[in-house]
């Protein structure tokens, strides 16, 4: 059995997404201090935000696990103090950061096309048209236009755009 995706969430939000050793922001998931291999329940109190790098550090060292408990601890006491975060705005840019990330067997069935349309025998001119195409549409479907999270407000804008539609924030150039 693993953690609850309720527990997950709690931990996350009581740490502010942020791993509890590093501090690096948007923490991909919840490990346990005491592995459930070795018994370790699926209890808060087991439970550590760790971005992956550090669970690697550190997750798989019996030696090293008060170190995280206490990491842990402190950043809890540490993000209780703090201001408390907008955890919607919070919870928007994770799901923005951590949606369906393209793997080598996407890009290898993307390309496929293009390695047919290589290896077939057409005038040159013909296969350079089409090829074309392909890249056109896979451009398409990959590229999504880039914004802007507003540091004033929380709203999401065109990169592009001046200034933010809702609270008229200055995008200066270069703060993106």
């Amino acid at each position: 059995m693993s953690f609850s995706e309720k527990l997950k969430q709690k931990v996350k939000e009581r740490a502010h997404y942020m791993c509890c050793l590093c501090r690096k922001c948007w923490v991909a998931d919840v490990h346990h201090i005491k592995p459930e291999a070795e018994g370790g329940p699926d209890t808060e109190d087991n439970a550590a935000p760790l971005c992956a790098n550090c669970h690697d550090l550190y997750g798989g060292n019996p030696e090293k696990r008060r170190f995280i408990e206490q990491n842990r601890d402190f950043w809890y006491d540490f993000c209780e103090k703090a201001s408390p975060p907008d955890f919607g705005m919070i919870r928007e840019i994770h799901e923005h950061l951590h949606r369906e990330v393209v793997t080598k067997t996407d890009l290898d069935n993307a390309l496929k096309p293009l390695y047919d349309i290589i290896s077939q025998n057409l005038p040159l001119s013909e296969r350079l048209q089409q090829i074309s195409d392909v890249t056109a549409a896979i451009s398409d479907a990959v590229f999504e236009p880039p914004f802007v999270i507003c540091p004033e407000c929380g709203v999401r804008y065109d990169i592009d755009a001046s200034k933010c539609p809702n609270c008229g924030w200055p995008a200066e150039p270069g703060l993106h």
